[in-house]
């Protein structure tokens, strides 16, 4: 039986009495079993979340996480002239 492990990349196999929660679609495993469980926790790439049996998953290899979003930076004001103008005042 297949083992899967945190960060590896799988889907839900087609027929599956869950595949049409996420049809198609790509998840990291977040987490796996906990002691006396069977329920992988997996993350797909559109967001949602949830927890699979190993029966339900396939590991798809090749497949990359997907581009986190960039960051968005704030400009920040220009300190340098506002030295400079300090400075030009101490004189």
């Amino acid at each position: 039986m297949m083992m899967f492990r945190p960060n590896d990349r799988v889907k839900i196999i087609p027929g599956t009495e869950h595949y049409r929660q996420a049809p198609g679609l790509i998840g990291t495993v977040i987490s796996p079993p906990t002691s006396g469980s069977i329920w992988y926790r997996v993350k797909f790439d559109n967001g949602y979340q949830n927890s699979y049996r190993v029966s339900d998953l396939t590991l798809v290899r090749g497949a990359s996480e997907p581009e986190p979003e960039p960051i968005k930076i704030q400009s920040a004001p220009n300190f340098n002239s506002e030295i400079i103008e300090i400075f030009k005042r101490m004189k």
